[in-house]
């Protein structure tokens, strides 16, 4: 009974460690299901769902975003790695922090000035065009996707610093298959 109990709390593990993964895959696979959905009903001559495009767009919009979080968290993201592959530890080291401030202020930045244009759509109280969702709820996209980027990188910077004060070969981390 407790390894089944085991088992079920590292799928839970997983899950929480990848949810950024698996919401924008479900998202893509909505996206294309819409799509496709939309074309058929063209080519059989019947009205395209009228708010499809906009919800396309939105959900593309998420899985873009919450995609970036992921990229950090797993190192496949633009890097360093071409000027630092042959360096030392330390230079490998220095070069992973640095991307990683750069990789947060950009986030931040990002995230308050998105935090503008989402209060605006809060204010207003404008829909997603031929729905009832709140346009906000398309806009909110990207300053949750910072957050996950924000939080991604800083978990990142601590495994990071841990492995390097650890003594570990830095390698891994230019590599793109930690």
């Amino acid at each position: 009974m407790f390894n089944s109990d085991k088992g079920k709390l590292s799928v839970f593990k997983r899950i929480a460690a990848n949810a950024e993964i698996y919401l924008a895959t479900l998202l893509l696979i909505f996206y294309i299901l819409l799509i496709a959905t939309n074309t058929l009903l063209r080519e059989i001559g019947l009205d395209r769902l009228p708010w499809g495009q906009e919800i396309v767009l939105g959900a593309f919009i998420w899985a873009v975003w919450l995609s970036a979080g992921y990229a950090i968290k797993t190192g496949e993201h633009l890097r360093f790695n071409g000027l630092i592959s042959k360096s030392s530890d330390r230079v490998i080291y220095i070069a992973q922090l640095l991307e990683s401030v750069l990789w947060v202020i950009f986030a931040v930045v990002v995230f308050t000035f998105s935090l503008e244009t989402l209060s605006f759509y809060i204010d207003t109280g404008s829909n997603i065009t031929g729905t009832t969702i709140p346009e906000y709820v398309r806009r909110a996209a990207i300053p949750v996707g910072m957050l996950v980027v924000i939080i991604r990188t800083l978990e990142r910077s601590v495994l990071l610093t841990r492995s390097y004060r650890q003594g570990e070969n830095m390698d891994k981390w230019v590599s793109s298959n930690e």
